[in-house]
């Protein structure tokens, strides 16, 4: 019996040997994977903006801020839409909201409506401009009317996030404690 263990690959000095430098070698492969890996994955923040905006919920907003990010929405669906319009807001104390919008060369045109309780933002999709609208709407009247055009984009994200900021103004705005401010 002890011949044979002599004799087993597992036993002799030359087979540990050979053992232990193959371990080594699985090391190394390992080691050099590892660090390709980690190179790979060190590139895929490229094209990303390195100077994130801070997040903050829009219910969490005064009207002032939503009216600011109203403008950075406005002025990112053109970059982004390439729809050609420049929209810019501006909310009066009295709850009317200035809307002004401007194409590439043109003259600026603006609409001032006075924001009530019975109104709301809606998207819809124009399928003749390819754009999604953000229409203001009263429901005072049955059928509601459609009391003006607030946001034209390509971009579905802009649509809705200010049809959202323009819904929580509008709350914000028919609230008395807002009014009397």
């Amino acid at each position: 019996m002890r011949k044979l263990l002599e004799r087993s690959p597992l036993s002799t000095r030359q087979d540990r040997q050979a053992r232990a430098a193959g371990t080594g070698v699985g090391l190394g492969l390992a080691l050099v994977f590892s660090l390709i890996v980690a190179l790979a994955l060190s590139g895929c923040g490229e094209g990303y903006p390195s100077d994130d905006r801070v997040l903050v919920s829009p219910f969490e907003m005064n009207n002032a801020q939503r009216i600011a990010e109203l403008n950075h929405v406005g002025s990112d669906a053109r970059a982004v839409g390439g729809n050609g319009r420049q929209w810019r807001y501006t909310l009066e104390d009295s709850c009317h909201l200035e809307v002004e919008h401007r194409r590439r060369g043109g003259a600026p045109v603006a609409t001032r409506v006075a924001l009530t309780r019975t109104m709301d933002a809606e998207v819809a999709f124009d399928d003749a401009g390819k754009t999604y609208d953000v229409v203001l709407v009263d429901h005072r009247e049955d059928p509601p009317v459609r009391v003006g055009t607030l946001l034209k984009s390509e971009g579905w994200t802009h649509a809705t996030q200010a049809g959202l900021l323009l819904d929580l103004v509008i709350r914000d705005c028919a609230r008395p404690a807002a009014a009397a401010r």
